[in-house]
């Protein structure tokens, strides 16, 4: 090689060198700039419920029927907020009419990143009476309309990444979360079994759901569609069923828990959602079938 070729080497193969580089860099950008981003962090600012008596203004967007309960949409005042509230734990909301002000607990089935509003079904539990004033009013609330809301309450809580709270302190991870609900109670679990199917907890979940009536069940859209993806193993059952019922038939019994959840075990816990006098007969029989009182919650 000449003393003037050389001289012309060096800088050309510096120069290709760095030209190759400059574009490796950009691939590598235009790559990573391509991949799924991560879930959005949602910070606590915006964030409604942060606990407290703190009461907040919501208003109401629309309402509408479906599987013959009552969707309610109710809007927050930030467009860019969240509900905030712990999957498992409920809000209050509080109502008005001629005898004075009342109150009646909620379980969102929106989901917890939702923006600016949230969704709450008319469930018509508790007594007769008390199901037919929250009825009754949530049917005369018209859009625009302003509610008070206040919570979170409850002591169950999922935490994400299979971990629970029950309590203020007792913080587990299961594997397995059985439900045993009965007719309208089942919007308190819902949310739970939404937001850890979402981010693809390592959870499996099963429910043995009762009721009434064939007419008693609520949300069975969504309920099927997580049963026809594995993502829920669902057994129903009807007190008084009629002669096409195809399923369970009777009131919930130890045989029929046995047959419907898996065994007890330290990594398996049962919530019960129901009347007070479904649920405690529900304990007694778990007891009984070797199931600890510390992996039994009952709403």
């Amino acid at each position: 090689m000449t003393s003037a070729n050389g001289l012309l080497f060096w800088p050309l193969t510096i120069f290709l060198v760095v030209l190759g580089l400059l574009w490796l860099r950009r691939r590598r950008s235009n790559l990573v700039s391509k991949q799924k981003k991560p879930a959005e962090t949602i910070s606590e600012s915006k964030k409604l419920l942060l606990g407290g008596q703190k009461r907040y203004k919501v208003s109401l967007i629309k309402k509408g029927v479906q599987e013959e309960a009552l969707v309610v949409f109710f809007k927050l005042e930030d467009p860019e907020g969240v509900l905030g509230l712990p999957a498992g734990q409920a809000i209050r909301l509080y109502g008005q009419d001629s005898e004075g002000e009342f109150s009646s607990l909620f379980y969102p089935v929106s989901k917890a990143s939702t923006k600016g509003s949230f969704v709450v079904i008319d469930s018509r539990v508790g007594s007769q009476s008390e199901a037919d004033r929250v009825s009754e009013w949530l049917e005369e609330l018209k859009p625009g309309q302003s509610v008070d809301l206040s919570g979170p309450e409850g002591d169950l809580c999922y935490l994400g990444a299979s971990n629970f709270l029950l309590g203020k302190q007792d913080k587990r991870k299961f594997s397995q979360v059985s439900f045993i609900v009965y007719e309208g109670h089942v919007f308190s679990v819902v949310g739970m079994i939404l937001h850890a199917t979402e981010e693809n907890a390592k959870i499996s979940f099963s429910m043995l759901y009762g009721a009434e009536s064939d007419e008693g069940f609520f949300f069975s859209g969504t309920l099927d569609g997580l049963d026809a993806n594995n993502l829920l193993d669902l057994k129903r059952t009807v007190d008084d069923a009629p002669e096409y019922w195809d399923g369970h038939k009777g009131h919930i019994t130890p045989e029929l828990i046995t047959d419907s959840l898996p065994p007890p075990k330290d990594s398996h816990l049962v919530v019960l959602s129901g009347p007070k006098e479904l649920t405690e007969d529900w304990q007694k029989m778990l007891a009984d079938l070797g199931f600890a009182h510390q992996n039994v919650y009952t709403y």
